[in-house]
C-alpha cells in the first residue's frame, strides 16, 4: 500500500474538485479556464525560451520537450472537458444522431471511461509490465523523481 499513497491522495483531490463544481459552478469553470490559459501560455513559453536558449546561445534545458509532451496532454484532456462543458467540442453527430437516446448516454458513458483511462495512463505507466517493460513511469513517477517526495 506504501507505494500507492499518491493514488489515494490523488482520488481525494478529485472527490473535493468534484464537490466544489458541484457548489460553486461558476467559480470552477472560471478555474478551468484559467488553467487552460496558464497551460498553454507555459507550452508557449518554454517553447519560445526554449529557441531563443538553444539557437542563441547554444544552450537550453534539457527537460522542455518532455514538459511540453507532458503539459500538451493535459491541455488536451481539459480541452476535451471545456469543450464538451461549452459545446464547443468537435463531436461525432452523425452516430450520436443516428442512435437511440438510452444508446447515446452508454456511448457518452464509453467516452468518459475512455478519457479517464486516458488521464490514468498518463500518470501511472506501471501497466506496460504487462508487455514485460520493465521499468516504472508516467507523470506520479516524474514528480517523485523530480521533487524527491
Amino acid at each position: 500500500m506504501g507505494a500507492y499513497w499518491f493514488h489515494v491522495y490523488l482520488f481525494i483531490f478529485i472527490v473535493i474538485l468534484w464537490a466544489l463544481e458541484k457548489k460553486f459552478p461558476k467559480a470552477m469553470a472560471q478555474a478551468e479556464e484559467s488553467l487552460l490559459v496558464v497551460v498553454i501560455t507555459s507550452i508557449m513559453l518554454v517553447s519560445f525560451f526554449q529557441v531563443i536558449a538553444r539557437y542563441g546561445f547554444n544552450t537550453g534545458w534539457s527537460g522542455a520537450l518532455e514538459f511540453n509532451t507532458t503539459a500538451f496532454s493535459w491541455l488536451i484532456i481539459l480541452g476535451m472537458g471545456y469543450g464538451l462543458r461549452t459545446s464547443l467540442h468537435l463531436g461525432v453527430d452523425i452516430i450520436i444522431k443516428a442512435v437511440p437516446a438510452p444508446m447515446t448516454k452508454t456511448l457518452s458513458l464509453i467516452g468518459a471511461a475512455c478519457c479517464l483511462l486516458y488521464g490514468l495512463v498518463l500518470l501511472d505507466s506501471s501497466w506496460v509490465a504487462l508487455f514485460g517493460v520493465d521499468t516504472r513511469g508516467g507523470a506520479i513517477d516524474y514528480w517523485l523523481k523530480m521533487y524527491k517526495i
